[in-house]
């Protein structure tokens, strides 16, 4: 089943193996070759031990010898007791058995015979047994089956074996006997064995079998992780057998399997092994590797049952399929659980055998968490809210107890010391348990760290809750909880600080991903949202008790408060009322009259809250009469029409006269009309009022109707709510508390009447009142109503009267001159615009603001705003609440005029909050007074706002005029215009003679006058001046005090001298701002006046300003100057650089590099000189000319550097030479001087180029005319001239790396076509024929000296006609050649129609076979030259340094070739003649070499060379090459003896011998070939055995082969 990976289990194929140790090798006696294949692959630092064991005879002993020579490692005959080291091949000795133990020592055995040893087995089953899984085996090329078993040990030790393939084998039965052991892991052709053995020793697998490969990539595709896993693995070692043995069906199923886009896992087999396809991973939990090809219940042992038990019913042919299945795995060694839908079904062959199950499944298990989670969040939010914290915890918990995915949760709250949590709830444990404790304290080591939640405020998951809590376990699975998740429980609806903590336990058996910890949170927060919204729902409870509690309170303090009231306006009233008037003035009159009339309206007020708070406490007594409502109505209408005259509307009364009295109170009746007229004339300017009274059947019905406002429908259901106002509707006053028709509304209902409002904005208002026509009230009085005074109506109507527009007449009737005074000289010239809608505030307000400034009065805003725009005012002091546009209305249309902006706004309200008086400074306005405020406060801040605006005007005059400046220099590029302009805009502004700005020039102590702007009568003051002159000026200056002199000539700080310089340039008075960075004085700007002048601060304020930016846009100018000049130098280099890349001659660089530069400075001329400090002259190239290239002399050639003494000097010093003027310049010489000016040099900027440590070249630009040449221009030259030397000696290398790779090539191919060459005229003629094609030269041949006579050969012509082969006598083409030649030098010659050094009839010799150019080299041996390979051209030519190499090169490789040849055939030919006499004589020869060892031992000797008579006299044929422990094994150590002797001494011997192989005797005599250093010996022998066999029979005396002595060779 392919579920996700659980327990320990691994396939074998997996085993973890140590690293390979040892590679044993093992082949027989004629596996030489193919051991020597294998070792030459392996690299010099190669990491294991190997060891080598062959089928050796006495011939071996040559083995090391001949590895040694072939192969990289390090090579040596195994000794006893030594140890196998990496890195090193240890060999076998011959006649020997190795085996390696433990301690990775040799131990060596003498060995009796192959058949009974078997030493390959013995080597093979030691490593084995000694290294495991730590050894490899290579079982090499032999004969019989030596290996195999030892094989075996080695891959039953869980090492690993490869056998060289048949076809590859020379004798193939070894190889084969290992296979057929089934011992071999992999077979391998012997060209892939040496590669192979590196590869696995690097730790990488075996590769697989070819067929095997190809089965794999069938059955498990080519792409894909599953792929990959299937070729990584040894099938052959899994009970499923290698793949390529697979049934057809089952890999079949397997193919099908792979291409399915859903996921399927096979268990095929008995046993049964688990596969499955790419569509499986991600069910894998990311362990897919390690389960691959496992045992299915190795693989899943927590699903071990389940999942065995279901493939055996499967198996049974039963189909099985699982909705949802809860399965656990271990995923990195924890128990999880996952739910899947799974089918299984039975795969059968052909013949119904069952090969294995298939199953289909699919993962649900994001599904069903995902559906069980969300059911435990819906549950938690249907909870009902709960009557408190505790309770909703509790709830909570309740539900969380049943949830799967929170199998513990605990909450707690905070104590009111914050100090400790109690529990409220918990599931999952004990409550007092150790992981529920009833209370927790807030501090570092309790159980659980509610500390850091309530601190840090946020959720926090803590890893260790096992360890917190070792042995304890939760729910009645008894789970051991693992991780746990603290959240917050937040007082949203206060500060939100934490006030619980809810602990949520992490199911162990689910990972804790993104969704997980996701889920926890949103539990946590609702659970936070539940308890928050039961101490919601209580805070409410709550506060409506507060609130009613507040408002009986509210009640019975307006009720207090008003009957106080009373009292002291009662008092106000009495003597105002009694006051004689007819003795004041008229101005006491009207502030006694505004006294009373406000007296009045406060009292109205004050009985309209008792009212309120008498109606709220329920002690609102109305006295109820029958009253005729028609004629009551009319009188209170009576009171209005005055006012509604007055503001020009009309009032109709239509007043039915009702049939009977309507009980009524008339106090509260006279309220009710009374406001609604009131609201009716403060809401209405065109048109009328109506008022109607109507008898209804069981009610009187009045009706107020106006044209006015109207009120927007929006607004109809809130109007007779208490204090509710409808904002931004125009009224003729915005007065009043919005306490109006509420009352009206209240008293209504007293009378168990009802009113109701309509109307439509822009179009009017109704008000209908009803009130029960027939009812008589309880409290009703049964006597005629007295006919009560209107004082509520009449009261109203004044107040209203006073609404809007007032004449102004008489307004500043007492403002004259005597009494309009400056306060404290704040801006007595300027004009306020006063705003109210109050006609008596107004008033006051003028009275107190008149005697200061011009005042114009605005009745509300939009009035106010017209008259602002007609004539801006200096302030505008506008109270906040006005019908219509209010006071922030109009401060916001001030603010967006761009006329009116600055103007600074005073607002004045009554309302006396902090917020109000913060929402008015935000809102824009300037200072904010409340209501009541006194006169002089009043007067100041409206004074302090008038001097701060005139301040701000200032300031704002000055920024403009910088703002200016600004903008007149940002676009310039030149620091002295910048300065100039400063100095013109300044002396524009003030008015001054002269303006001036001068920089310090720190090096010399002076002011340098950058700019200047000066009057037509003023004179310029240009150039430097020395600071120490101008003292003490340039002292207050340095310490960064402004120089203010009004007057120079009056100024006794001023000394003498000063005063009469200043006189002299016209300064009588002088204002100068320095300007410090760092604090160091940079600049000054200065003005001067021709007449005496008080500077005022805001000229000096105007001065500093301009001053500090000028020096920023100054110093902007010059940084921007100097980053063009820096972008210009950088363009330049990178032109210089992509005209110098693509070029390789050095002539071609230099003067590219020359022009880029001329054409950049625009110079004249710029010059490339060679230095020869031999000679003391300088070469002169003139790489560029200018314009005036055709009227200025030439300069190229040589000068003598001792007449230019200065300049030689410099470059001599490595110094650039800088001359502006070489007519006026002090350093020439006059030979110098005069050099320079013959060539019209008169400036110059000129640099040396150094190579290794001496000046080589310069580099120069020069001027016809005088020129002051920049640093900036010296810089440049420098880099040019590194840059070029830079470019010229790369391509000069880059020139010699071509021509070396050119000569490398040209000598390869040399090499190449002479190797296969035999004779010397075939090799002098294709030597001669590749140089001449190489140097394209016309004719190349090479000719051998004897005497004065060239004899030339056949060589190589193109163009011109060969020379004839034969003898040429070489005085007659050049007895000057010859010699040189003779001495061993080159002889080149450059133009023989031109060459002195040739006579006239060597010069017509040379013509006479079209030479115009020679080039010999000649080829000494013994200090005698011995032949000449020369080259001709037709025409001139200079022979560079490359072709002379060349040539040198060709002629020293060729005549060796050519000895060689002539060597090679004098050998053939001895040869030849040696071994025709060889081959003519009857007694056998041959040649042998003695094979020592390490230690110079003669062990083995080896056929060089035989006759026809050795074969013929020993019948041993085919020896040549062999040892002679193989020609003649058993008796190698006799010859080795007798042999090595005659080697080692030099002593020919001479001896009788009786061979017993071939049963006959021999004459022999040995003696040594060659010098003393050779091991080679020559043996001469004859067949004596019938003179033996006669001498056995009879002897005969005195015979010479008695009596022969060796003789010298």
């Amino acid at each position: 089943m392919a579920l996700p990976p659980t327990g320990s289990g691994s396939a074998a194929q997996d085993v973890e193996r140590r690293g390979v140790e040892v590679v044993a090798l093992v082949t027989s006696a004629g596996g030489l070759e193919a051991v020597s294949a294998v070792l030459r692959v392996l690299p010099g630092d190669f990491p294991a031990a190997v060891v080598l064991t062959q089928h050796l005879g006495g011939q071996g002993s040559v083995l090391v010898d001949i590895l040694a020579r072939r192969i990289a490692l390090p090579v040596g005959w195994a000794r006893e007791g030594r140890r196998i080291e990496p890195g090193t091949v240890t060999v076998c000795p011959p006649r020997s058995v190795l085996e390696i133990l433990p301690d990775r020592t040799c131990a060596v055995r003498p060995g009796e015979s192959v058949t009974l040893d078997r030493p390959l087995d013995a080597l093979l089953t030691s490593v084995g047994d000694s290294f495991g899984a730590a050894a490899l085996a290579v079982v090499l090329t032999g004969m019989g089956s030596d290996g195999a078993a030892g094989a075996a040990a080695v891959r039953a030790a869980g090492g690993r074996v490869i056998a060289q393939s048949q076809d590859t084998a020379e004798q193939p039965s070894m190889p084969a006997a290992a296979v057929a052991a089934a011992a071999v892991d992999l077979v391998l052709p012997l060209h892939e064995i040496g590669a192979t053995i590196v590869n696995v020793v690097a730790g990488r697998p075996l590769p697989v079998p070819g067929e095997e490969a190809r089965a794999i990539r069938r059955t498990f595709g080519e792409d894909g992780e599953i792929a990959r896993l299937a070729r990584g693995i040894d099938w052959a070692g899994t009970p499923l057998g290698a793949v390529s043995t697979w049934p057809e069906a089952q890999r079949a199923v397997t193919q099908l399997a792979m291409a399915s886009p859903h996921a399927v896992g096979l268990h095929l087999g008995s046993e049964p092994i688990t596969i499955f396809n790419e569509a499986a991973i991600p069910s894998m939990a990311g362990e897919y590797e390690r389960v691959f090809a496992l045992a299915a219940g190795e693989a899943y042992p927590e699903a071990a049952g389940y999942l065995l038990s279901t493939i055996a019913q499967a198996r049974d042919g039963r189909r099985v399929h699982h909705e949802r299945q809860k399965v656990p795995y271990v995923q990195g060694g924890r128990l999880r659980d996952g739910w899947f839908d799974i089918s299984w079904v039975a795969i059968r062959a052909g013949d119904g055998t069952v090969l294995g199950v298939q199953q289909t499944f699919r993962e649900r298990t994001e599904e069903v968490l995902g559906r069980r989670r969300l059911q435990t969040l819906n549950e938690l939010a249907l909870l009902p809210t709960a009557r408190g914290r505790n309770e909703a915890l509790e709830a909570a918990v309740g539900v969380l107890s049943s949830a799967e995915d929170v199998p513990f949760v605990a909450a707690y709250l905070l104590d009111a010391t914050r100090a400790e949590a109690y529990l409220v709830a918990v599931s999952g444990a004990e409550a007092g348990s150790a992981m529920a404790p009833r209370r927790l304290r807030l501090a570092p080591g309790a159980a659980w760290p509610l500390t850091r939640v309530v601190e840090e405020g946020s959720e926090v998951l803590l890893d260790d809750v096992a360890a917190r809590f070792r042995g304890q376990r939760v729910t009645d699975e008894r789970l051991s909880l693992e991780q746990a998740v603290l959240h917050p429980l937040r007082d949203q609806g206060a500060d939100g600080g934490v006030v619980g903590v809810v602990i949520l336990g992490v199911l162990p058996t689910v990972p804790l991903d993104d969704g997980y910890r996701g889920f926890l949170t949103l539990v946590g927060e609702s659970v936070g949202a539940k308890v928050h919204e039961a101490h919601a729902r209580q805070r409410e409870r709550d506060r409506l008790q507060r609130l009613a509690d507040l408002d009986r309170a509210k009640t019975e303090f307006f009720s207090n408060v008003s009957h106080e009231f009373r009292t002291p306006l009662t008092l106000m009233l009495g003597p105002l009322e009694e006051l004689d008037r007819d003795g004041l003035t008229p101005e006491q009159r009207a502030d006694v009259e505004l006294v009373r009339r406000n007296a009045h309206r406060l009292q109205r007020l004050v009985g309209t809250m008792l009212d309120f708070s008498q109606i709220e406490a329920g002690r609102l007594r109305a006295t109820f009469a029958p009253v005729d409502l028609a004629e009551r109505t009319r009188e209170i209408v009576a009171q209005f029409e005055s006012t509604a005259r007055r503001v020009g509307i009309g009032l109709e009364v239509d007043l039915e006269q009702l049939t009977e009295p309507v009980w009524v109170d008339v106090e509260m009746w006279e309220k009710i009309v009374s406001n609604l007229l009131s609201n009716a004339l403060k809401f209405t300017f065109d048109g009328g009022i109506t008022v109607t009274l109507r008898a209804l059947p069981k009610h009187a019905e009045l009706v107020v109707r106006d044209t006015g406002v109207g009120i927007p429908e929006e607004e109809l259901p809130h109007v007779f709510k208490r204090f509710h106002r409808v904002r931004g509707t125009r009224a003729r006053t915005h007065e009043g508390a919005g306490i109006g028709l509420a009352l009206v509304d209240e008293l209504v209902r007293r009378h168990h009447g009802r009113v109701r409002v309509a109307g439509t904005e822009g179009e009017g208002t109704a008000f209908t009142v009803w009130i029960p026509s027939g009812r008589r009230h309880e409290s009703a009085d049964t006597a005629p109503p007295t006919s009560a005074p209107l004082q509520v109506a009449a009261a109203m109507a004044e107040e209203a009267s006073r609404w809007g527009d007032a004449p102004e007449a008489e307004l500043f009737a007492a403002d004259d001159a005597t009494v309009r005074r400056a306060l404290g000289g704040y801006a007595p010239a300027a004009r306020v615009l006063v705003v109210d809608d109050s006609q008596d505030m107004r008033d006051y307000l003028a009275r107190l603001l008149a005697p200061h400034w011009e005042l114009e009065t605005a009745a509300d805003g939009a009035q106010a705003l017209a008259l602002a725009r007609r004539g801006p005012p200096d302030l505008v002091l506008a109270d906040v609440m006005m019908p219509g546009m209010d006071g922030f209305a109009l401060l916001r249309e001030l603010r967006a005029d761009e006329v009116l902006r600055s103007v600074p706004v005073v607002l004045v309200t009554a309302r006396a909050a902090e917020e109000d008086a913060i929402e008015g400074l935000l809102a824009g306005a300037d200072d904010y007074i409340v209501k009541p405020f006194s006169a002089r406060e009043l007067v100041a801040r409206v004074g302090g706002q008038l001097e701060l605006a005139r301040t701000r005007r200032r300031n704002e005059e000055l920024n403009a005029f910088l703002v200016r400046f600004s903008d007149a220099v940002r676009d310039l590029v030149d620091p002295a215009e910048v300065a100039t302009t400063a100095c013109r805009m300044v002396r524009d502004q003030l008015g001054v003679d002269r303006a001036y700005w001068s920089e310090v020039d720190w090096d010399s102590g002076d002011w340098v006058t950058v700019g200047e702007s000066d009057a037509p009568t003023a004179s310029s003051i240009a150039g430097r001046y020395p600071m120490a002159q101008w003292q003490p000026g340039t002292s207050w200056l340095l310490d960064g005090r402004a120089n203010v002199v009004d007057d120079v000539q009056a100024d006794p700080r001023l000394r003498a001298s000063v005063k009469e310089t200043c006189a002299r340039l016209g300064m009588a008075a002088n204002l100068a701002v320095p300007v410090l960075a760092t604090g160091t004085l940079r600049c000054v700007l200065a003005v001067d006046h021709g007449r005496p002048r008080r500077w005022s601060p805001d000229e000096i304020a105007l001065m500093d300003g301009v001053a500090v930016r000028c020096w920023g846009e100054v110093e902007r100018a010059r940084a921007e100057s100097a980053l063009r000049e820096s972008e210009r130098r950088q363009a330049f280099l990178l032109k210089l650089s992509d005209t110098m890349r693509p070029l390789s001659d050095p002539v071609e660089i230099q003067k590219a590099a020359c022009c880029v530069l001329g054409e950049h400075q625009g110079v004249e001329w710029v010059q490339y000189g060679t230095l020869d400090l031999e000679r003391q002259v300088i070469v002169v190239q003139e790489y560029y000319r200018g314009e005036l290239r055709d009227q200025l002399p030439s300069m190229a050639g040589e000068w003598d550097l001792n007449v230019f003494r200065v300049h030689a000097e410099a470059w001599l010093a490595g110094r650039s030479l800088v001359i502006e003027d070489s007519a006026t310049d002090p350093a020439l010489s006059d030979d110098e001087r005069a050099g320079m000016l013959s060539v019209s040099s008169r400036s110059l900027v000129s640099t040396p180029l150094f190579k290794e440590g001496a000046p080589v070249a310069v580099m120069a630009t020069i001027s016809p005319v005088p020129r002051r040449w920049s640093p900036q221009d010296v810089a440049l030259l420098e880099e040019t001239a590194d840059r070029t030397w830079e470019a010229v000696e790369r391509a000069r290398a880059e020139a010699a790396v071509r021509a070396s790779e050119e000569w490398q090539r040209f000598l390869l191919s040399l090499d190449d076509a002479l190797r296969p060459l035999t004779t010397a005229s075939d090799i002098m003629s294709v030597a001669a024929r590749l140089v001449g094609e190489q140097l394209d030269v016309d004719r190349a041949f090479y000719a051998e000296i004897a005497g004065d006579d060239w004899i030339v050969g056949e060589g190589f012509v193109d163009g011109v006609e060969p020379l004839t082969a034969g003898r040429y006598a070489a005085t007659e083409y050049g007895r000057w050649t010859m010699d040189t030649l003779r001495q061993g030098a080159v002889a080149a010659i450059e133009d023989t129609g031109g060459d002195p050094r040739l006579t006239p009839s060597e010069r017509a010799a040379l013509r006479g076979i079209d030479v115009g150019a020679v080039l010999g080299i000649p080829l000494v041996r013994d200090g005698r030259i011995v032949a000449v390979l020369s080259t001709h051209s037709r025409r001139p030519r200079q022979w560079t340094e490359s072709d002379i190499g060349l040539v040198r090169e060709a002629a020293a490789r060729t005549w060796p070739w050519v000895e060689r040849a002539r060597v090679q055939v004098a050998l053939q030919e001895s040869e030849a003649k040696y071994r025709s006499l060889l081959e003519s004589v009857d007694e056998g020869f041959c040649i042998i070499e003695i094979v020592e060892d390490d230690g110079g031992t003669p062990v083995d000797y080896r056929f060089l060379e035989v006759n026809g008579a050795f074969q013929h006299q020993t019948g041993l044929a085919d020896v040549t090459g062999k040892p002679g422990s193989e020609v003649d094994p058993g008796n190698e150590h006799r010859w080795i003896d007798t042999y090595g002797s005659v080697a080692r001494t030099g002593e020919a011997t001479r001896f009788e011998s009786h061979h017993d192989n071939t049963g006959r005797w021999y004459d022999v005599y040995a003696t040594r070939v060659n010098d003393a250093d050779s091991r080679q010996v020559a043996i001469v022998f004859r067949d004596i055995t019938e003179l033996k066999e006669r001498e056995e029979r009879q002897p005969v005396p005195g015979h010479p082969a008695l009596s022969l002595t060796a003789q010298p060779d």
